[in-house]
């Protein structure tokens, strides 16, 4: 106010105040004397020792975990609360302290027996020496202190398990979300060096933050999640496990949780890898099939036993440096190359009992079990079980190694060169809009390696040398009846399918009467009857067929 009554200013100041994160309480801050680790003391020590740990991702190691570290205060460890652990300090009046090291060392010093190490029990204990009173200072301890504690809290050394505690510190790695770099692992590191002069684990994997289906941070107080249960009910924990670990949450970084791409998992490498599996247990099963050291010279054995032991090394290789998304991918794209490619080039070969193909696929599929066993758990516990029935568990078995005599660096190369030619040809295909059952009778590419493979993936009857790509779409009438008969193979394959047949079951087959179907009886008549297994082909009103 002025001397003349009026008002100078009227006006708001907003600022923050202190609260608590879960309930929103406000809080008051104020000075109080407090017991702190003198962090200054040994920060050499913890920037030397963090040089012995291997950070995922790398960059904080010398980033957020050592200037952490340089800049970090005294850590203040006390708090005046009443539930924690109570600070085993007793003191006098006039500032003398004991600081107790057992509970045995308490009941010695107080000659009194300590049943409970918790308030308010803990403070009735009371220490008598040289004519003066000790009693417990009322602070307890920051559950960040107990922590910190945990590797060797937890199997409560130094008062027992020694030699446990030699054989297992440092611990080999450990993993948490990233904002425990400055929290958890820099506490475990702080005691740890203070105590033994080391590093408390030896390898660390942090994790970042997944966001719910509104784009916040995943929170019960929100809501804002699926209800893990039904996801592991509904999408399976294979699934979940190859979105999370192949994503940027494992190397530090933030992702939304996709329901769409968990279910995408499913479909591209779940399921293709199961029905590889299944499709070799019909043929292994109608063929009684015994295995055997797989020999092949055949080039796409060689491909996919080379894939298979590349595969191996790097997975094996991103394990063992904590490397899991790259370990990941590689799983995927062996399946993608396993399923896609191999199993639907060699399907001819494992149902007419080839015994090089079948004991490709069947050392393939095993040790593919075991190599991709730590990241897709479930699937490959049933696939194991499926092919070496009586086996106790997959994880029980030893983990594969890769043998150098499979691997064909120059075999995988000219392969995907050649599925690159593939690919241009069906593209080609597409765009002439000429489905893939339809032959044609040549195309022009620069090069080939595996030609009759090509030619077989692609249906092109030639492969012609040239500079620029050109596919021949001209359809001539002996084409056409050639596609009219594997359209006809893959009506009756789907009419044995929908009756639920075996391989081995034989069929009567009636096919619609039309001038193009004599024509592919008159040229293909045998063919179709060994593709489909049929022992007769007869005209009828429709297609039809008859378990014999």
């Amino acid at each position: 106010m002025t001397t003349r009554d009026l008002l100078f200013s009227d006006e708001r100041i907003v600022h923050r105040l202190p609260y608590h994160d879960r309930c929103n309480t406000l809080l008051i801050q104020k000075a109080q004397n407090s017991w702190f680790i003198d962090v200054q003391k040994i920060k050499k020590d913890l920037l030397e020792n963090n040089k012995d740990i291997n950070w995922v991702p790398k960059h904080l190691k010398e980033g957020r975990f050592q200037q952490g570290i340089e800049q970090a205060p005294d850590w203040c460890i006390s708090r005046s609360r009443f539930w924690a652990t109570p600070m085993p300090v007793w003191r006098t009046k006039d500032g003398d302290t004991i600081v107790i090291g057992s509970k045995e060392e308490l009941e010695k010093l107080s000659g009194q027996e300590v049943k409970d190490l918790h308030r308010p029990y803990i403070d009735e204990i009371t220490i008598e020496k040289d004519g003066r009173e000790f009693k417990r200072i009322p602070d307890v301890v920051d559950s960040w202190f107990e922590a910190g504690s945990m590797p060797y809290g937890q199997i409560h050394y130094p008062f027992e398990n020694q030699e446990k505690f030699d054989k297992n510190f440092p611990g080999d790695y450990i993993v948490e979300y990233i904002a425990q770099v400055r929290a958890w692992f820099y506490v475990m590191h702080v005691l740890s060096t203070a105590l033994f002069n080391k590093a408390s684990f030896k390898n660390v994997i942090t994790t970042g933050v997944i966001a719910g289906n509104d784009g916040r941070k995943m929170s019960k107080t929100y809501q804002n999640y699926t209800d893990p249960k039904e996801v592991l009910e509904t999408i399976g924990g294979d699934a979940l496990r190859l979105f999370l670990m192949n994503s940027p949450l494992m190397f530090g970084g933030n992702a939304n949780f996709d329901e769409v791409e968990l279910r995408n998992k499913v479909k591209s490498v779940l399921n293709p890898l199961w029905n590889s599996t299944k499709f070799f247990l019909i043929y292994a099963t109608e063929h009684n099939f015994q295995p055997e050291e797989p020999k092949s010279d055949d080039p796409m054995d060689k491909w996919i036993l080379s894939r298979l032991h590349s595969t191996i090394k790097t997975v094996d290789e991103n394990l063992g440096d904590y490397i899991v998304p790259e370990a990941v991918k590689s799983v995927e794209l062996f399946v993608d190359d396993l399923s896609r490619w191999y199993v639907r080039r060699s399907r001819t070969r494992i149902a007419t009992a080839d015994q090089n193909a079948t004991n490709t696929l069947y050392h393939v599929l095993t040790n593919f079990a075991k190599v991709a066993s730590p990241v897709i758990p479930f699937i490959t516990e049933s696939m194991y079980q499926a092919l070496v029935p009586g086996t106790e568990s997959v994880h029980l078995c030893d983990y594969p190694e890769y043998e150098n005599k499979f691997i064909d660096k120059k075999i995988e190369e000219k392969m995907e060169e050649d599925r690159k030619v593939v690919s241009e040809i069906l593209s080609a295909r597409d765009e002439a809009k000429i489905p893939i059952r339809q032959p044609l009778a040549f195309a022009v590419v620069p090069q080939v390696h595996f030609e009759e493979i090509v030619k077989a993936e692609t249906n092109v009857k030639e492969l012609r040398a040239g500079s620029e790509f050109s596919l021949d779409t001209n359809i001539t009438e002996d084409l056409r009846i050639e596609g009219e008969y594997r359209n006809m193979t893959r009506k009756f394959q789907s009419l044995r399918k929908k009756a639920g047949l075996n391989v081995s079951d034989k069929i009567k087959a009636h096919y619609e009467d039309s001038e193009d179907n004599q024509k592919v009886i008159e040229e293909f008549g045998n063919e179709l009857k060994e593709a489909i297994g049929a022992t007769d082909l007869s005209v009828s009103d429709s297609y039809k067929i008859e378990k014999v």
